[in-house]
């Protein structure tokens, strides 16, 4: 089981948000990559810009009219290392929908993005479709062992050829490093019990008397004690005439074959 993110995690995502405007080196404003496709950008550093440890920040969403779910789209390479959800700093590796849903950021090797029409929708919590915490389009990663000073190559790919949307990829830069959330406050989810399990079992039952009595119509009722449940008894019988379906008080017939 996993904990509720923490007043500790909002804090940590608020420091974040002051942080995010200090882009160090702006690398595409946006990119558009097609089902399958991929984007290749290309950056220079400088040894002063490399000293500072730079992050890599950037917003993912798949373009669709209305607000959706999400699936694993998007894998990013830097040096053509692959990034993966440990080097995440923002959030968690997991989020929670307002429907109730944990979801892992990662899987398949690909990292989890939302269908949107906009940088917005899936920030709300108007919509079971939404994400709790505010960072349903933004990833940050701590990339500074990758970087090298001078040309550095970022790719990016989207890994669901069989979807119709495009992944919009957007804000690409390089940026002060925020302090990475703790995975322990960072965990969705109630805590894992402790102490003794209840026992869970079957009350014994004792035997109890009952008695079957035919019944004038057809049929039989079972009596235990002061309770009494009838049953009818129909039954299926073949005639000269073909099938019949008969009880004690009815019997429909149907023509002979």
């Amino acid at each position: 089981m996993r904990r509720m993110i923490g007043l500790a995690v909002a804090i940590a995502a608020l420091a974040f948000d002051a942080h995010a405007q200090e882009a160090l080196l702006s690398i595409a404003d946006e990119v558009r990559i097609e089902p399958g496709e991929q984007e290749i950008l290309r950056f220079d550093l400088t040894g002063d810009l490399l000293a500072q440890q730079p992050a890599l920040r950037l917003l993912a969403r798949l373009d669709r009219e209305a607000l959706g779910g999400s699936t694993y789209a998007m894998r990013i390479w830097l040096n053509e290392t692959r990034i993966d959800v440990e080097r995440m700093l923002n959030k968690p590796p997991e989020t929670r929908m307002y429907s109730g849903q944990i979801l892992p950021w990662e899987g398949q090797s690909s990292f989890r993005a939302v269908y949107s029409p906009d940088w917005e929708a899936a920030n709300r919590s108007d919509n079971r479709n939404c994400l709790v915490g505010g960072k349903a389009y933004e990833f940050v990663f701590a990339v500074a062992d990758l970087l090298g000073e001078g040309a550095n190559t970022l790719r990016i790919r989207h890994m669901s050829p069989n979807i119709p949307q495009a992944l919009v990829v957007a804000e690409i830069a390089l940026v002060v490093a925020p302090e990475a959330i703790p995975a322990e406050e960072g965990e969705i989810g109630a805590p894992a019990p402790t102490g003794e399990l209840p026992l869970i079992a079957p009350k014994p039952v004792a035997p109890v008397e009952y008695s079957v009595e035919p019944l004038d119509r057809g049929g039989f009722a079972i009596v235990a004690g002061d309770q009494r449940v009838t049953c009818a008894a129909p039954s299926r019988g073949r005639t000269s005439a073909g099938t019949a379906w008969t009880t004690r008080r009815a019997t429909r017939r149907r023509p002979g074959r």
